[in-house]
C-alpha cells in the first residue's frame, strides 16, 4: 500500500472520530455529579485515537522494521516481552505496597522501586513502537497470504498500540446489584486514590461504586493490553 494511500485513510480516520465523538451520554444529574469527581482523570478517547494513529503514521513513514533482519525481530520482540514481565513484576510489588495496612508511608516505602519502574518504563517507550512494527508487519504478511487483502494490501491496515487500558468508575444501586452508569478513567491510580474516589461517589450519590479493570475497548488501531507471552499476542491480535 503507497505511503500516500495509507496517509489518506488515516486522515479520512481521524476526520470520522471528531465528526462522531461521543454519542452515549448518560441522562441524569447523578452521572454530572459523579463527573466533579472524575473529570481530571477521565480517560480521553479523541486523544488517544490521534495519539495512536500518529504514532502509526510515524512507524509507517520510517519503516525501520523493513531493514531488520529476521534474528534481531526475533530478539526484539523477545527483548520486549521481558521488559513487560519486569514492569509488571514490579507494578505488582507497589501495589501490595500501598495494600499493605503496616507500611505507614507507602511512598516513601516505595520511592526505589518508583524509580526502577521510570527507568523500564523509558525502555519500554524506546522499544515498544519498534516490537509492535514487528508484530503488524508479520501478520500482514499471513493475512496476504490467506488472501484475505485487496490489491494484496490488507484493508483496513493491520494496526494496533500496546496500552494499558482504561480503568472503570463503575457504579450501582445501593439496594440491589444494577449498574447504573461507568466511566472511564485513567489507569495507574493507587490503591488508596482508588478507595478515596469510591468513598467520595458513594456518599455524594449514596451508591455503591468500585473502581475495576476491564480487558480492552474496541477500538482502531487496536487497543491490546500487555502481555509477557509471546504465543498469545498474535493470537489475540489476529482476532481482534
Amino acid at each position: 500500500m503507497s505511503f500516500g494511500r495509507v496517509t489518506g485513510f488515516i486522515f479520512s480516520l481521524c476526520i470520522a472520530i471528531v465528526l462522531l465523538g461521543r454519542s452515549n451520554t448518560i441522562p441524569g444529574d447523578q452521572f454530572e455529579r459523579a463527573r466533579a469527581y472524575t473529570r481530571s482523570i477521565e480517560f480521553n478517547y479523541l486523544s488517544w485515537e490521534f495519539d495512536a494513529l500518529w504514532s502509526k503514521l510515524s512507524q509507517w513513514a520510517l519503516g525501520t522494521d523493513n531493514y531488520l533482519s529476521n534474528d534481531v525481530r526475533k530478539q526484539t520482540t523477545l527483548d520486549y516481552l521481558t521488559l513487560v514481565g519486569q514492569i509488571q513484576q514490579a507494578q505488582g510489588q507497589l501495589y501490595e505496597i500501598y495494600a499493605n495496612p503496616n507500611i505507614q508511608d507507602p511512598k516513601a516505602a516505595s520511592a526505589d522501586l518508583r524509580a526502577e519502574l521510570k527507568k523500564l518504563n523509558a525502555r519500554r517507550s524506546e522499544l515498544e513502537p519498534l516490537a509492535e512494527s514487528i508484530l503488524q508487519s508479520q501478520i500482514s504478511v499471513v493475512v496476504a497470504d490467506l488472501g484475505l487483502t485487496l490489491e494484496g494490501q490488507p484493508i483496513p491496515p493491520v494496526l494496533y498500540r500496546i496500552t494499558p487500558p482504561p480503568d472503570s468508575l463503575v457504579v450501582s444501586r445501593r439496594d440491589k446489584i444494577q449498574l447504573v452508569f461507568d466511566i472511564s478513567i485513567k489507569p495507574g491510580l493507587t490503591v488508596d486514590q482508588q478507595a478515596e474516589l469510591e468513598k467520595k461517589v458513594d456518599k455524594t450519590l449514596s451508591v455503591s461504586s468500585l473502581v475495576v479493570g476491564i480487558g480492552g475497548v474496541g477500538l482502531y488501531p487496536t487497543m491490546f493490553m500487555e502481555k509477557t507471552k509471546m504465543k498469545c499476542m498474535p493470537n489475540t491480535f489476529t482476532h481482534e
